[in-house]
């Protein structure tokens, strides 16, 4: 389990977030000496039968009054740490939501969606600290004063029922440390049962139609994975269980040394045994309370671990990127209108899934304004890779990319993404106009790109919300993002097997007339494409083979109709 340092660290972040609250705390930690001390002894010396001095009989009013007390106190330090527990789990969120939009595309890729979704509920898991804490500090003043009090009637009985409690606390502690690595194990056992959903899920069309790819991903994967995470939770639930009676139990096991062994120890009276097992069941809720926080805040280290790792992580690609952009002179701006860009001397590899290590190697190539570029090549040549590169979602590990003349240096990296306009293979249509694209019957550059891509019947337009409706096959869903992509009015355009789920007579009109279309507005647009038979209409074809460019040939094409 994390020592000190987690909780040093959330102090420094609940301090951060009001410079009220450890003043708070102080008050809340006083009220509570008061409320406490003056409750156990007004108990025994009631249980006892004897009188308070300035009270007398009467001690109901000062019953009533540090009852009244305690409960403003506290009432007011709730509502406070109400308000202050809602900020941490919103500052904790937007954090993680600002880290992973500054993330490199790589980055993301690297984490998997599964892990993000995993540091969201770390968010939520460090946002309930505060509430615990507070049950922490109450409880630990309770106990406190208990102890103190126990020591004022007897030191040696006291001391031997503290060691007791002590003894048994350790061993409660080491018992947790074999929990918490369980846990640790379910963690990396949930992300990856996680992807095995989302295969299932996304790929149920697939995995119907294989009985072994069936069997495989449910034996193999799912049962297999679930099996382990099984025998970890009985294993986890059972240490909790055991670790439960271990206190439970204890109290019977202390309340026994107390009736048993301090009379014939120490020659304890009864009107102090008396006390004793009173002021001990009097700390039993509150020690009970202090226990329970033990797995929480297992729980809240390893989500503050994890959230640091990430946080790390980003921050020193971040340093890393920031380090090459010093040395590489970049603070240019991307300024004026697009002429060319040039990759010279790229160098490029990422370990794909089966560990072997693709390599994309491009000596010279440049992109030129009003160019129509077809790319093509088999799978996995290094075509998606290409327009990686070219569209500035990963850094080459060696060479340049510039534009217009001017080295792409890392601060200019978004500025230089933001001069096109991707559709990629696998594009995703958000649900939502991002862009704050004008949707509406009244914009004639929406209704004529909705006439060109053949869905004026079709396509649904919601003013009210300002957006395209999305329930729409794959070919138009592809329609409805080129539509979006021609909105940002950007002048490269990069399109990945785009018109690959078009029909034919779609994909000729695309290629023999809309294409041409395009370049009259002034477009340049890189293509990929498999799509052969219609190659005389670019100007270009670059052929990709295992990460080099086999060819690069001009076309004499005929003019597009």
């Amino acid at each position: 389990m994390a020592g000190k340092g987690t909780y040093l660290e959330m102090l420094k972040v609940l301090q951060g977030r009001s410079k009220y609250f450890l003043p708070l705390l102080l008050i809340l930690g006083g009220s509570n000496v008061v409320w406490n001390a003056g409750l156990l002894m007004l108990i025994n010396k009631v249980l006892n039968r004897e009188t308070l001095p300035y009270f007398g009989g009467q001690s109901w009013p000062l019953f009533i009054g540090l009852l009244v007390l305690s409960y403003w106190v506290s009432r007011l330090f709730q509502r406070y740490l109400i308000r202050i527990s809602n900020e941490l789990a919103f500052e904790y969120e937007m954090k993680l939501f600002n880290s992973l939009r500054s993330s490199s595309y790589e980055n993301i890729m690297t984490l998997g969606t599964e892990k993000i979704y995993a540091l969201m509920e770390d968010t939520q898991v460090v946002s309930e600290f505060p509430q615990h804490f507070i049950q922490l500090v109450n409880s630990a003043i309770i106990v406190a004063i208990g102890i103190i009090y126990l020591f004022t009637i007897s030191v040696p009985a006291a001391a031997l029922v503290l060691g007791v409690m002590l003894l048994l606390a350790a061993l409660y502690f080491y018992k947790n440390i074999r929990i918490v690595q369980y846990l640790n194990e379910t963690r990396s056992l949930s992300d990856s049962y996680h992807v095995s959903i989302r295969d299932l899920l996304n790929g149920f069309k697939e995995v119907k139609m294989s009985s072994r790819r069936n069997d495989n991903l449910y034996f193999k994967h799912l049962n297999k994975n679930r099996l382990v995470a099984k025998t970890l939770n009985y294993k986890i639930l059972q240490g909790w269980l055991n670790n439960d009676l271990l206190g439970r139990y204890s109290w019977f096991l202390i309340i026994g040394v107390i009736l048993y062994l301090l009379p014939s120890m120490f020659g304890m009276q009864t009107e102090n045994i008396t006390t004793f097992v009173v002021t001990l069941l009097f700390l039993s809720g509150p020690i009970g309370e202090l226990i329970a926080f033990i797995p929480h805040y297992s729980r809240v280290a390893m989500a503050i671990g994890r959230l640091k790792v990430f946080d790390e992580t980003i921050r020193h690609t971040h340093t890393s990127i920031m380090m090459k952009m010093h040395d590489d002179g970049g603070g240019a701006e991307l300024a004026g209108s697009f002429s060319d860009i040039r990759l010279d001397n790229i160098l490029y590899y990422h370990q794909q899934e089966d560990n072997n290590v693709f390599t994309v190697k491009l000596d010279h190539l440049t992109i030129r304004k009003g160019e129509l570029v077809f790319v093509t090549g088999g799978n996995g040549s290094g075509k998606t890779t290409f327009i990686n590169i070219l569209a500035g979602l990963v850094q080459p590990r060696e060479g340049d990319v510039s534009y217009n003349g001017i080295p792409v240096t890392e601060d200019l990296s978004q500025h230089y993404r933001n001069k096109f306009a991707v559709i990629f293979g696998d594009n995703h249509l958000f649900t939502e106009n991002y862009d704050d694209a004008k949707i509406s019957r009244e914009n004639p550059q929406l209704m004529d790109l909705i006439e060109q891509m053949k869905l004026t019947d079709i396509i649904v337009i919601n003013e009210e919300r300002n957006k395209l409706e999305t329930e729409l096959s794959k070919a138009q869903r592809k329609r409805l993002a080129m539509i979006y992509a021609l909105l940002e009015q950007k002048e490269i355009l990069i399109l990945d097997e785009w018109a690959s789920d078009q029909d034919s007579h779609f994909k000729s009109y695309f290629y023999l007339q809309y294409l041409g279309r395009l370049k009259a507005m002034g477009k340049t647009i890189i293509a990929v494409t498999h799509d052969d038979l219609f190659f005389d209409c670019a100007d270009r074809v670059i052929r990709f083979d295992y990460g080099r460019i086999l060819y690069d040939r001009k076309v004499d094409r005929v003019a597009l109709t």
